[in-house]
């Protein structure tokens, strides 16, 4: 998730009060001490003020302290109503809670302010996706691109939204697009492997890709999740069920890995009947995902 909506990430955001006080260069840096002295002595006002809330707030979100983080977040905005990164904040603290709707109304906010930021189209297509809106969050990835052609972040979230709307040659250009500007890049990698293989086209290119993308992130196992899919696409059971073997040591809760695992040892004449039945009740919606790409469970 790009650092806009990574609650963890201390945002650039500029302060405008005295330098003076050395508390300011502290609490710029969400140091939640610094900014609760500066609140509670009336050391600024205004626009410094707004900033002292939102830093506390952000001190309180990267301790999981949600709803004091939520309370100075709503109190920046108050004083500053027009302060983007506070609603990008709270936003992201609402998505983070699973609250769609709050969180894009404050997405929705943000770009009434600034409605020509390419990063607030990419983040509201993520709410966007997450409630199932995905033609809407085509839409607004489609804007992002507009305003930043070379936005690595929209082309393989794009990519991944064209994925799932059953788009298979747009998806592949955006994993390709974003590919040519950072061939390494495992995520799209990862990704456009993913759509080969869920689609069981150019296998053999699917598996160069997640090769590639192990070799860079070795410990990633959403790497080798789908690099069993693409052996099990290939007729391989054996190493499709090394690879589930490996991913499940390492994320035993993983209803995918289980659920080919369990394919691929009824293709290979094993019993998969318990791996299967595993996926189904961590992830009811697991054989679903795998039927619409012609995967069948017999």
């Amino acid at each position: 998730m790009r650092a806009s909506l990574a609650l963890i990430l201390a945002l650039a955001a500029a302060t405008s009060a005295s330098a003076a006080d050395p508390r300011m260069e502290a609490c710029g840096r969400d140091d939640v001490e610094a900014c609760d002295g500066i609140i509670k002595d009336g050391a600024a006002t205004g626009n410094d003020l707004a900033d002292a809330y939102f830093h506390r707030g952000n001190g309180h979100a990267k301790k999981h302290d949600d709803a004091a983080a939520r309370a100075d977040l709503d109190k920046a905005i108050e004083l500053r109503p027009d302060f983007v990164n506070a609603f990008i904040y709270r936003g992201s603290l609402s998505l983070r809670q699973g609250d769609h709707a709050a969180a894009l109304a404050d997405f929705n906010a943000a770009l009434a302010i600034q409605p020509a930021n390419g990063h607030l189209y990419y983040d509201r297509a993520i709410v966007l996706a997450r409630m199932g809106e995905l033609d809407k969050a085509l839409a607004d990835l489609d804007r992002a691109l507009a305003i930043d052609p070379k936005d690595i972040h929209a082309l393989n979230n794009r990519g991944r939204v064209n994925t799932m709307l059953d788009k298979q040659e747009q998806a592949l250009a955006d994993f390709d697009a974003a590919l040519a500007i950072e061939p390494d890049r495992p995520v799209s990698l990862g990704a456009r492997c993913w759509l080969r293989a869920l689609w069981n086209r150019d296998l053999d290119l699917a598996l160069a890709d997640c090769n590639r993308a192990i070799a860079l992130e070795p410990g990633n196992m959403v790497h080798r999740d789908t690099r069993a899919l693409v052996f099990f696409r290939k007729g391989d059971f054996a190493a499709a069920i090394a690879d589930c073997d490996a991913v499940l040591a390492r994320d035993p809760a993983e209803a995918s890995s289980y659920y080919v695992r369990g394919l691929a040892k009824r293709r290979s004449g094993q019993d998969g009947t318990a791996d299967i039945a595993k996926a189904k009740a961590l992830d009811p919606d697991v054989v679903a995902v795998y039927a619409h790409s012609g995967i069948a469970e017999n």
